[in-house]
């Protein structure tokens, strides 16, 4: 194996670590409004569908610390030719201090989900008999819990691209600050695209075999599957507008772009074609009037979006 395709293999890798990383920064936040909808009825199944929600965070969290760090020392491996100690080393100073932030800060959330979790589940199993809404002093403490674990989420999103080692030239704080926020907040947003596609599956699964033992009513498997879509949509849309926006200005421009250029255009094409498949899928859910009877588009809006995130990789393996 050459070292272009080892480098092309790392990138396909961590396109799909990146999905398992914003599931796992948005989940919470969804968990946390979940928990503010269950105040109007559906109280059991609010709170134990927030802790899954976020054990399903949890559970993909390790991917963020994977990818940044992995990047970064793919990174180092191509400028310096260094033991591993001192690429390492690289994270503590200036220059690497946004990438070891960011991961401490990670790891915070990580805390945050966890203890958010054991509390949804606490609150849950502490409901008398036919309950079925709860005021909002009862859940304060894992609401705050799992809105500390989305935040924790952004400020990593953040600091990954805090310029440490010193501003742009002609740069000051604040224009940097709302530079790194605006890109923080957009990333964070889009990322609800993957967090809505893995929930999906939990809610699909959920809406068919039932929950904790019971089959669920009709209008709780209905929102649980929806709940799920319109978070993978709402984060779909933005980076379809844009992404497509781009490819058909590149179109336009006939003949201008070099060989090369051309492949790779027609890749991220090929990419954002599927992208946009797995949002009609996301969308045909959320529309269904029953979406219990189209339970396989989560699935093919997952695999979709998998697709999306390896096609550009795969070509590059395929098309020399």
């Amino acid at each position: 194996m050459t070292p272009d395709t080892a480098l092309i293999f790392w990138h396909w890798g961590a396109s799909l670590l990146g999905i398992a990383a914003n599931a796992a920064a948005t989940l919470p936040f969804m968990a946390a409004l979940a928990l503010i909808l269950g105040r109007r009825g559906h109280a059991a199944f609010c709170l134990t569908g927030a802790a899954s929600l976020a054990g399903l965070g949890l559970a993909l969290s390790a991917a963020w610390p994977a990818l940044v760090i992995g990047d970064a020392l793919v990174q180092l491996s191509q400028v310096a030719d260094a033991p591993l100690a001192r690429r390492l080393g690289a994270f503590f100073t200036p220059a690497g201090a946004g990438i070891s932030l960011s991961v401490a800060l990670w790891c915070a959330g990580i805390l945050c989900a966890w203890s958010g979790r054991h509390a949804c589940l606490r609150k849950a199993a502490g409901l008398p008999p036919g309950t079925d809404s709860y005021s909002a002093r009862a859940i304060r403490l894992p609401l705050v819990l799992l809105f500390g674990a989305a935040c924790c989420a952004l400020a990593a999103f953040a600091l990954l691209n805090w310029p440490f080692a010193g501003l742009p030239p002609g740069m000051d704080f604040s224009r940097a600050a709302a530079a790194v926020l605006k890109h923080a907040c957009r990333a964070y947003f889009t990322a609800f695209s993957s967090g809505g596609a893995v929930g999906l599956i939990l809610a699909a699964l959920v809406a068919r075999r039932g929950w904790l033992g019971r089959p669920l009513s009709a209008a709780e498997a209905a929102g649980a599957v929806r709940w799920c879509a319109v978070w993978a949509v709402a984060g779909a849309v933005p980076q379809l507008l844009e992404r497509w926006g781009v490819a058909l200005g590149l179109l336009l421009r006939k003949g201008s772009a070099l060989p090369g250029e051309a492949h790779a255009a027609l890749f991220q094409l090929v990419a954002l074609c599927l992208l946009t498949l797995a949002a009609a899928a996301w969308g045909a859910l959320l529309a269904a009037r029953v979406p219990k009877r189209r339970l396989a588009l989560a699935a093919a809006g997952l695999v979709l979006l998998i697709l999306s995130a390896s096609a550009p990789w795969a070509l590059r393996l395929l098309v020399p």
